[in-house]
């Protein structure tokens, strides 16, 4: 039957797993930064996050408040264990599901100290469930139990790759909304806020007004632009470089280290395996084929021959 042959020819194409590599990379990443995150928390556990937190919300769903001092310790404990279980890969789906717990948890006790990557991150742990972030799968799934997974697998990309393009989408429509952003206007007020802004660096933009104005228009502009230029086969590539040093400037002159990260890594989802071996490569050749490179390791050769060889001659 001709029907029942394009049904199983679609299921074998929709079934086969994409881009395993960047989501086990991500993975690594998200482990790490919830590691980060409960550690620098930690000596303020119990005002944040305990039982009797400043900031809780009682409506909001939160485990930590569910339980005694004691407790909560123990829960805390257990959750950079989580986060450490899931940047190495251990625990698949489930230790997924237990850290979307204990953050999600987190965010709902932690309101108002968040810099917007907690934001995302409860976002997109759900849809992180849904995917094979160990790259166990098979590439050439057989049975319908397979298949099940990768389309599920497939889903669960899918919602993260969505999500994200949604997330610069808005982000740009909203800033053509603000008077600040349409003036060019924006970074230099924001860079003025302690708490949005590096005094070591921010500086530099309110000093030189120019470039609040280009970074407040390019702002815009690459945000509504990049759901469409990062499908580009051609242009993928430069679009994330482009989005990395965007948020790098904002780690760097805003003072949001979690946001940057978060965006950054999550970038990584747009790479299939194919463009991430290829891009690999060719990083490896110039670092290791660099003619400056090697120049320099035969120097540093050389240096530590004539070190011991005149060691040996004082012997």
């Amino acid at each position: 039957m001709i029907w029942m042959n394009r049904i199983d020819s679609m299921l074998s194409v929709l079934s086969v797993p994409r881009h395993q590599k960047a989501l086990r990379y991500l993975r690594i990443v998200v482990g790490c930064i919830l590691l980060y995150i409960y550690a620098i928390n930690f000596n303020q556990r119990y005002f944040l996050f305990g039982p009797e937190s400043v900031y809780s919300d009682p409506a909001l769903f939160n485990v930590f408040r569910m339980v005694n001092s004691t407790w909560f310790n123990v829960l805390y404990f257990i959750a950079i264990a989580a986060a450490l279980c899931l940047a190495v890969g251990i625990g698949g789906r489930l230790v997924t599901a237990v850290n979307l717990i204990f953050f999600w948890s987190w965010t709902s006790a932690s309101a108002l100290i968040g810099d917007g990557g907690d934001n995302l991150l409860r976002v997109m742990l759900p849809y992180l469930i849904l995917t094979d972030l160990a790259e166990k799968l098979d590439r050439e799934p057989s049975s319908l139990w397979q298949k099940t997974l990768g389309i599920i697998h497939n889903f669960g990309l899918l919602a993260i790759i969505i999500q994200l393009c949604f997330v610069y989408l808005t982000a740009g429509l909203m800033k053509i909304q603000g008077e600040m952003w349409r003036d060019g206007t924006a970074l230099y007020y924001v860079l003025q806020v302690n708490e949005f802004s590096n005094p070591r660096v921010a500086p530099f933009i309110i000093k030189h007004t120019w470039l609040s104005v280009m970074g407040s228009y390019a702002t815009v502009l690459y945000q509504i632009a990049f759901p469409f230029l990062v499908f580009h086969r051609r242009l993928k590539l430069a679009v994330v470089l482009v989005s990395v040093s965007f948020h790098l400037g904002i780690w760097i002159y805003m003072n949001l280290p979690t946001f940057s990260w978060v965006m950054i890594i999550f970038e990584i989802v747009m790479f299939s395996d194919q463009e991430l071996t290829v891009y690999s490569s060719r990083l490896r050749s110039f670092v290791f084929q660099n003619p400056a490179v090697t120049k320099l390791r035969n120097y540093r050769k050389r240096s530590d021959a004539l070190t011991v060889s005149s060691k040996v001659e004082n012997l």
